[in-house]
């Protein structure tokens, strides 16, 4: 990527971003916030709370790690490395 476009790659383990995103208090304000707004962005959601906070306390460490690191753009493994720590998936998360 550095030679043939001229983009810098910021690399991050996968399980410091779970970590990351485990270390959010579930009443967090910001997760409380988000996990409300993903639910009323649907007619019917039929998963659990628990796995609703999850994606948000992922969304919202992604989106911290992309703005503290002034990205123009982000990619993750997704399966299966995420999974098996965090019990979802990070495509089925919208970091934005």
């Amino acid at each position: 990527m550095m030679r043939k476009f001229g983009q810098n790659v910021i690399f991050c383990e996968v399980s410091d971003i779970v970590l990351r995103a485990q270390k959010l208090a579930d009443d967090d304000e910001r997760v409380s916030e988000l996990a409300q707004s993903i639910r009323s962005e649907v007619a019917e959601v039929t998963i659990s709370d628990d796995w609703v906070r999850k994606a948000a306390k992922m969304e919202l460490i992604l989106a911290d790690f992309f703005q503290q690191n002034k990205l123009s753009a982000m990619a993750m493994q997704c399966w299966p490395a995420v999974f098996p720590l965090w019990g979802i998936s990070t495509c089925a998360c919208s970091a934005g």
